[in-house]
Parts: C-alpha cells; sequence; structure tokens
C-alpha cells in the first residue's frame, strides 16, 4: 500500500496522461471542476467545450489591369457558377490584360465586339495578357477568368472592359447625295472632317474608298486637299451612267494614332450631256445637249485686267437673284470699280467670283467686246434659258483665254488634267 501522497501523484499523473492524448486526436476536451466552495468535493460544477477554428481561405480577387476607376473583384468559390459582370475602362493603346490575388489563375477566354476571339497568354499563375499591344479604341471587350482558391475550388467571373475613346476620329461624307442626278463632269468627292497628309495615311484611306459604275469606268483618285479627294475617269461620264461609291472607315487607324469611324454610301445618276464653250474670242456661248447644238448666245467675258479664266468649268450651284458686292473681292464702296448690284438667273462656275449670268447693262457689248468683271454676261432672255437648262456637273468650257485655268478653285480643278497629270497625285 502506498503511502498517501504517493497516490495522490499517481492520479495526477494519469489525469494528465488522458487529456495529452485527446488534444493529439483533435478532439474537444471537456473539462470536470470541482464545484462549490471552501473546498468541499461534489458534482455542483458544469463542463465546458473548445474548439480550434479552421483558418478562413482568402477569397481570390481578380483585377483589369490599367482599369479606370481600378477594379478588384472577390470571387467567391464556393460554387463553381459565374459570378456577375463587372465592367471597368481599360486603355486601347496597351494590351488587354487582367490578374489574380489570393488565387490561381487557370484559364481565360477573351472576345471582342464581333465575338472574334482574342488570342492571349497565361504568363503565370497570376497573370494574363492578349497578344495584340493595342485594342480597337471605344470597343467593348469580353473576358471570363477561371481561378481556383487555395483549396482548389474553382470558379469563373466575366468581366467587360471597354476601351477608351481615341483622341482624334476621321469620319467621311460622300457627294453627290443618294438619288441626285448629276451633270456628266461631277466627280465623285469624298470631304473628310480631319486633314490626312502622309503618303502611308493617304493610301490607308484610299484603300477604304469604292466607287462602282455602270458602265464600268477605270477611274482614279485624285487629293484635291488634305480633307478632299475626287474620283474620276479619262473622259466625263457617259449620260445614264450609274455611280455608287462607298467610304469605310471603321477600324482604320492611321500612324498619327487617327482612327476612322464609320461607313457612309450613296448612288446616284448621270443626267443628259449639257456641255457649254464659250469662246473668248468671239464672244459667243455654244450649249449642246447630248452632243447636238441648242443654242448659240452672244456673251462678253472679262476685260482686260479682269480676264476670265479659261478652262473647263463645273457648274457649282445656281440662284434667280443673288447681290453682288465687289467688296467681296477687295473692290470697297469708293474705288471706281465698285459695284453692288442684284443680279438675275446667275450660275455660279468657281468659287473665285465667276458666274454665267444675265447682264442687261452689257447687252450692247455683248458678241463685240469683253467688258466684265470676270464674269459670262448674256442677255436677260438667254440667261434665263441657260438657267432653267442647267444643273451641278454640267460643263462650261472657256477657250481661246487670256489666262488658263486655276486649278485651285473647285470650279476648275477636275478637268484640266490630262488623266495620266490627274493619277500621279
Amino acid at each position: 500500500m502506498l503511502p498517501g501522497s504517493a497516490r495522490w501523484s499517481r492520479r495526477s499523473w494519469l489525469l494528465s496522461t488522458a487529456i495529452i492524448a485527446a488534444v493529439a486526436v483533435g478532439g474537444s476536451v471537456a473539462y470536470a471542476g470541482s464545484g462549490g466552495s471552501g473546498g468541499s468535493g461534489g458534482s455542483g460544477g458544469s463542463g465546458s467545450t473548445s474548439t480550434v477554428p479552421a483558418a478562413p481561405v482568402p477569397t481570390p480577387v481578380v483585377s483589369l489591369v490599367g482599369a479606370t476607376p481600378a477594379t478588384a473583384t472577390a470571387i467567391s468559390t464556393t460554387t463553381s457558377t459565374t459570378t456577375s459582370t463587372v465592367t471597368s475602362t481599360v486603355p486601347w493603346t496597351a494590351p488587354l490584360a487582367l490578374t489574380v490575388t489570393e488565387g490561381t489563375l487557370a484559364a481565360v477566354a477573351a472576345s471582342d465586339v464581333d465575338g472574334n476571339p482574342v488570342a492571349g497568354t497565361v504568363v503565370n499563375a497570376t497573370t494574363w495578357h492578349s497578344s495584340a499591344l493595342s485594342l480597337l479604341p471605344g470597343a467593348p471587350y469580353q473576358l471570363y477568368a477561371t481561378v481556383a482558391d487555395a483549396k482548389g475550388h474553382w470558379s469563373t467571373q466575366a468581366l467587360t472592359a471597354t476601351t477608351a475613346r481615341a483622341v482624334h476620329y476621321l469620319h467621311a461624307t460622300i457627294s453627290p447625295d443618294d438619288n441626285a442626278v448629276a451633270g456628266v463632269g461631277l466627280p465623285v468627292i469624298v470631304t473628310l472632317d480631319g486633314a490626312v497628309t502622309s503618303p502611308q495615311a493617304r493610301a490607308a484611306v484610299i484603300a477604304r474608298l469604292t466607287v462602282v459604275t455602270t458602265p464600268a469606268v477605270q477611274g482614279a483618285w485624285r487629293w484635291m486637299s488634305p480633307n478632299e479627294l475626287h474620283y474620276r475617269g479619262a473622259n466625263y461620264w457617259a449620260s445614264g451612267t450609274k455611280i455608287s461609291a462607298g467610304a469605310d472607315l471603321s477600324r482604320l487607324q492611321l500612324p498619327d494614332g487617327t482612327w476612322g469611324e464609320g461607313t457612309h454610301t450613296s448612288s446616284w445618276s448621270v443626267g443628259r450631256s449639257f456641255v457649254s464653250t464659250v469662246d473668248n474670242q468671239t464672244h459667243l456661248m455654244t450649249s449642246r445637249r447630248d452632243g447636238t447644238i441648242v443654242r448659240v448666245m452672244k456673251a462678253s467675258l472679262g476685260r482686260p485686267g479682269y480676264d476670265t479664266y479659261g478652262g473647263a468649268h463645273l457648274v457649282l450651284e445656281k440662284q434667280a437673284s443673288l447681290v453682288m458686292d465687289s467688296a467681296t473681292t477687295g473692290h470697297v464702296l469708293g474705288d471706281k470699280d465698285y459695284y453692288r448690284e442684284t443680279v438675275l438667273w446667275t450660275v455660279r462656275i468657281s468659287y473665285g467670283g465667276t458666274f454665267v449670268h444675265a447682264a442687261p447693262w452689257s447687252v450692247q457689248d455683248q458678241g463685240v467686246r469683253n467688258v466684265s468683271h470676270g464674269c459670262i454676261n448674256i442677255s436677260p432672255t438667254d440667261g434665263q434659258w441657260y438657267f432653267g437648262q442647267v444643273r451641278r456637273g454640267d460643263v462650261v468650257d472657256v477657250v481661246n483665254a487670256a489666262l488658263g485655268p486655276k486649278r485651285d478653285d473647285p470650279g476648275m480643278s477636275d478637268w484640266n488634267y490630262s488623266f495620266a497629270q490627274w493619277k500621279t497625285a
């Protein structure tokens, strides 16, 4: 028999051994206390249970690189379903890219606005970027990122990355308008809302322009200015020609960072041929419809110092009544050549101020001598008749003139080049 102290030491050792064993196998331990006060033993105390909580698994976070505002989206991996779509704006001047923190990136599927796949690479366990170094500006891209958390639970996040718009855009308009009937001299005209100057950029723009004619005509484009191009063939259009033109600048990127935008089309027809020849020496104006002379009119052109430019002109517009003021050409009130007149039956053939118009004040000179300030004067009767015959694009060819054509004027810019010359610019 052990002494009392020895018996107590053995009880303590057995109890300690039992607690250690319980903790080792992960179980909870219930402690039995000695209830009551004053040291009296008994069963008055209650037991307690303690659980060691598992550490939380971090939630993966997906971020679009360069997004404005910065976007970081936590992905729940409790289920393997796609979570709600997150939309952000990203730069178009850099690859499309995303990163994952607190997780592993398994795959990314991306597509552009047309649904075409966007090629890309999973660079490492947390990063993906597109193969293209730049994107379309102002366009949405759809991405699906599949990630896993630390315990291997998978989920997919849908993201929409909309690229920022470019700083400069280029748009085109086409003239004549749809369903117009034009004269035989009117070219196809494309007007741009921005200047295009470099040879590479000009070639890229022309590659986006189309012209289809019936009957077929071999034509060519010419840059009239950094903002305007004209298209014509070797000769005036044949009467009855059908013309359809298109300008598709969408997704066109120019070397200076300008992007083309929009598609424009126009279809029209060419009316009867109406060509007038004005002879500066005989002072006669002869009009032909479809090659047949329909009227010969006496005329007076610009006097010396105000000579009418020679060459082929185009009818640009007409007005039944127009106030002509020499102040618009620098001759103000008080000058000996100042005039301000209301003129009838005016047909503009240049933007330098040349018109064919009725001039009752010079009837006695018409057919005899040149007395005008550069316009082609005809009688009121002939003026009204001519006004009723012509349309935009009809031709007025001034021959035997003292001055050659002014090719930078829109009225004289198209048909005063040989076709070989036309194609060189």
